[in-house]
């Protein structure tokens, strides 16, 4: 049996160690939105309130899978502190040495606590819909992050997302780390550490009458995975749960008269099968001499072991048990690596790239020996108005930045920021530029005259004005189309990366990956965007 199997611990109730499992079935991922979970970020929130007014002397980290989870949390917490200070002096501010914190997954490493939560965020959205992005997880090397995050706890470990094991369908993904979050979520729900979990090998079918058997299966309407690893063995055919495709309901096997015939093949798959049952599959066989002569009987057959098995899955969508908890003895890569944040190399964009060339706003200030913050507001707003007409659409930080550097300032403060800000402010009141603020409460100023959105490369400009997070969310949207219209259709998966070399980044990280995501699911569902046989194509207008 390769299923690990934890003996209980004398505690039973398990209340102040090992691994805790909260399922929150009634919360949604973001995605077109804030990209968080905010339902699931205020429970978390709450959870660190309960334990500084219950546990106090007990240190607490949170760490979370994106920077907008991480952000929708402390937004939360600091509601709540706000609602009852009383914890300031007797929880947040006495663990000088180990201070509570919220980090996202890049930061957290090298910090251990008593007690760790680890809000997932990422899951599935109010439609009920999954997709496959885990932030760094999908990364080479996220297997690795993933260890040091569930390593961090000394006492217990709290996880807190509305997915399962069962969600994940591996299928879709060959992200290491992804697979291992499958195991763990699993582990956090059952107890069980499953060392040989199925996934999909990629190995051919292994003779035409396994095609066969899986094109009828396919042709009824059920999806079919070839030669499944699982317990060191492969299954010729497994059908997927369609409400889970991160399960198989029934396994396949296809077996020829042949191979079958010596007594030592059938002791040999009887022992085979007994395993594959032992960890929770359910086998159902076809002979080929069956199906050859009584094809309609067979596929009968089939079908009804595949409805039997859907009529006996343990856990249907929104019945998993709200709260689990197990020893934490995930096992433990000692090497725990650190590695790159910044994500693949992408290839630099190419000479004759669709974008444009960023075109900086050129300013010649003075200011008459007044600090720049003190400058008259008049004065303020026509440079405001210069830079953003040349830069539309510009994050009022490089607005600011522009300016200060011209005025022979390197830093720019506090009071220099609070400064364009409030000029923008009345500058946008008079209708000369416009302000928005994104999801994630970065502000961009637009100019009014602008007929359209320009798609600029941005590979030549300083490296503080190169974070992606400057670009203003139209501007990826146009990226989005011109790289959509000029392939003539693009896999969904690749877009990210195209967008991010358009821009003229070598390298994207899960943060970029996350937001262009985000917009790319707000274009489909206003139907800008169609899939079409896999690949993603301007909607026709008729």
């Amino acid at each position: 049996m390769t299923t690990l199997q934890l003996f209980p611990s004398p505690d039973a109730a398990k209340k102040e160690v090992g691994l805790v499992y909260h399922y929150l079935s009634n919360t949604a991922y973001d995605r077109g939105g804030s990209r968080s979970n905010p339902e699931e970020a205020k429970i978390v929130a709450e959870k660190v309130m309960e334990h500084a007014r219950t546990r106090p002397d007990l240190t607490l980290g949170v760490a979370t899978f994106s920077t907008a989870q991480m952000q929708a949390i402390q937004d939360q917490l600091e509601l709540l502190r706000q609602e009852d200070p009383s914890c300031e002096d007797t929880f947040f501010n006495v663990h000088p040495e180990e201070p509570f914190f919220v980090k996202n997954l890049e930061n957290v490493q090298g910090d251990e606590r008593d007690i760790i939560f680890i809000s997932i965020g990422y899951g599935r959205d109010a439609n009920g819909k999954l997709t496959m992005n885990f932030g760094p997880l999908g990364r080479d090397g996220g297997e690795r992050r993933l260890n040091v995050l569930i390593t961090r706890s000394r006492q217990r470990c709290e996880v807190f997302t509305n997915l399962t094991a069962d969600d994940i369908d591996l299928s879709r993904t060959n992200a290491r780390g992804v697979e291992v979050l499958k195991r763990y979520l699993k582990y956090a729900q059952t107890g069980e550490l499953d060392l040989d979990m199925p996934v999909p090998t990629g190995k051919p079918p292994d003779s035409p009458f396994e095609v066969e058997v899986a094109d009828v299966l396919r042709s009824r309407g059920y999806e079919i995975d070839h030669q499944i690893g699982s317990a060191g063995y492969f299954i010729d055919l497994a059908v997927k749960d369609p409400e889970r495709p991160g399960r198989y309901l029934l396994g396949i096997e296809c077996d020829g008269a042949t191979y079958h015939s010596a007594q030592s093949a059938r002791d040999r798959d009887r022992i085979r099968q007994d395993v594959l049952e032992g960890l929770g599959w359910r086998i159902h066989r076809i002979w080929s001499t069956d199906w050859f002569r009584f094809p309609d009987r067979e596929l009968k057959k089939a079908a009804e072991a595949i409805e039997a098995a859907k009529a006996h899955i343990p856990f249907p969508i929104g019945k998993t048990p709200e709260t689990n908890n197990h020893d934490s003895n995930e096992d433990k890569d000692e090497s725990e690596t650190e590695v790159d944040a910044t994500g693949d190399p992408i290839p630099e964009p190419k000479p004759n790239s669709l974008a444009e060339k960023y075109k900086l706003a050129e300013l010649s200030i003075s200011t008459n020996g007044l600090d720049l913050h003190a400058v008259p507001y008049d004065s303020m707003m026509d440079w405001i108005q210069r830079v953003v007409e040349v830069e539309s659409p510009v994050h009022i930080n490089v607005v600011a930045k522009r300016i200060a550097n011209a005025a022979g300032f390197k830093k720019v403060g506090n009071r220099i920021q609070d400064a364009v800000k409030f000029a923008a402010t009345q500058g946008a009141q008079s209708e000369s530029i416009q302000i928005k603020e994104t999801s994630l409460y970065e502000t961009f100023l637009y100019w009014t005259g602008q007929k359209n959105i320009t798609v600029r490369d941005r590979s030549e400009l300083p490296y503080t004005s190169r974070k992606f997070k400057l670009i203003a969310p139209e501007e990826i949207q146009e990226a989005i189309k011109l790289i959509v219209s000029e392939s003539c259709g693009i896999e969904q998966d690749d877009l990210p990366r195209a967008t991010c070399r358009l821009f003229g980044f070598k390298k994207v990280n899960w943060d970029m990956q996350d937001e262009i995501e985000g917009i790319i699911y707000k274009m489909i569902e206003r139907g800008e965007l169609t899939d079409k046989a896999g690949s993603l194509v301007l909607t026709t207008v008729k």
